[in-house]
């Protein structure tokens, strides 16, 4: 897919949005490989479907989701998609989308996927964003090995408040475009949202990634 932005810093975005893979180098691929260490999964799995696209990158096909196998005592993941509808998306981004490409919804040891979705425009931009259930502890970790790996991100990348506690935020140049995410943890909640903006807009793209942080973080 063309400019396809990442939808998150962390590894929880493994089971997310199958978006392209990362340049080298890039703020995201060095916070994904930090918090596949305080998971322990594989910094090349994590790096291989988060982190800025380029130009070059490949459609993926939408994937079907399907409802995340439960058990007693867990929560009931609720649909892909279902988060932030079609509507939802193009009032936070000020443009029209295709109808959202979901990511099927998986359970591992650590996580549980409940949500996921990305809304694209070709010409303009796109929202994606993810919800994972995870011990709260693991997350908070996860936020704060990404921190720690923000130090280093480089002059392609600007962090940003999003008034949010217990979240990273951040901006990123892309060959086309600004790209900017919120990862943050709500209760046991993982939320990870990116909006890019192919105009360059970055206060666009910072709000339009706060506007769905905090309605996510809300449901």
């Amino acid at each position: 897919m063309i400019d396809r932005p990442t939808v998150t810093v962390v590894t929880a975005l493994v089971l997310c949005l199958g978006l392209s893979a990362c340049s080298s180098g890039s703020a995201s691929s060095s916070v994904a490989a930090a918090t596949a260490t305080t998971t322990g999964a594989s910094p090349s799995v994590a790096t291989a479907t988060s982190g800025s696209a380029t130009p070059t990158s490949s459609s993926p096909s939408p994937v079907s989701a399907s409802p995340a196998s439960t058990s007693p005592g867990t929560a009931t993941a609720r649909g892909a998609c279902s988060s932030i509808d079609q509507p939802t998306a193009e009032a936070i981004l000020g443009f029209s989308t295709k109808p959202g490409l979901a990511s099927p919804l998986v359970n591992t040891a650590q996580m549980k996927k409940l949500d996921g979705c990305v809304y694209e425009n070709l010409a303009s931009g796109s929202l994606g964003y993810s919800v994972v259930q995870v011990d709260a502890g693991i997350g908070a970790a996860m936020v704060g090995a990404a921190k720690a790996r923000m130090a280093g991100a480089g002059a392609q990348v600007s962090t940003f408040d999003a008034g949010m506690p217990n979240s990273i935020s951040f901006t990123q140049k892309l060959p086309l475009g600004v790209d900017s995410q919120i990862t943050v943890l709500v209760g046991d909640r993982l939320i990870s949202v990116a909006s890019t903006r192919k105009d360059g807009d970055v206060a666009k793209s910072r709000a339009s990634a706060i506007a769905a942080a905090q309605k996510l973080a809300a449901t």
